[in-house]
This record gives structure tokens, sequence and C-alpha cells, in this order.
């Protein structure tokens, strides 16, 4: 698996200027995974990354609702617990 996260405005590509704030904004790491069905967990074994913080296993549980697919991480962001969501829709 392959995750690439970033703020929209962070893009490169563009000809406008990325805002300082979001210059660190971005993660991107590889590796494998396993999916746990009984207890709602994809576990990612990650190989390489760009942020320490992403680094060895990472696990989220997984929930499917309305067609979708929710992935939920628990992390902190400058100390402040946080929650992230990431919802997937099939097209």
């Amino acid at each position: 698996m392959l995750v690439l996260c970033m703020h929209e405005l962070r893009d490169e590509a563009t000809p406008r200027a990325v805002p300082p704030e979001l210059q660190n904004e971005a993660a991107g790491y590889f590796g494998t995974y396993k999916v746990d069905p009984t207890r709602h967990i994809v576990s990612h074994a990650i190989t390489t990354t760009l942020r320490s913080a992403e680094s060895g296993t990472i696990n989220r549980t997984y929930a499917f609702r309305s067609g979708r697919l929710y992935l939920i991480a628990k992390a902190k962001r400058n100390g402040i617990p946080v929650t992230y969501v990431l919802v997937w829709k099939r097209i």
C-alpha cells in the first residue's frame, strides 16, 4: 500500500506559492498491510516514510457505512489528541 496525504493548497505543481505554514504538511509512506476483520483493524507495516511519526506498524480502525469505507486514526498534534477520518467512496 502507498499513502500520500497533503493539504489541497500544498500542490507544488500549480503556479501559486505554497503558504509557509503548509510547507511541512505532507505525509507519505509505503509498505504492506494486514486486515483483522474480527476487530475491524487494518495494520500498515511501514517500509519507507517521509516522517518518523509514520513508522513501524500503524493500526487504524475501519468501518463500512452507506457504501463508504472509513479509516480512523488516533494521533496527537502539538500534544493535543486528534482523530483523523479518511472516507473512501467507490466510483
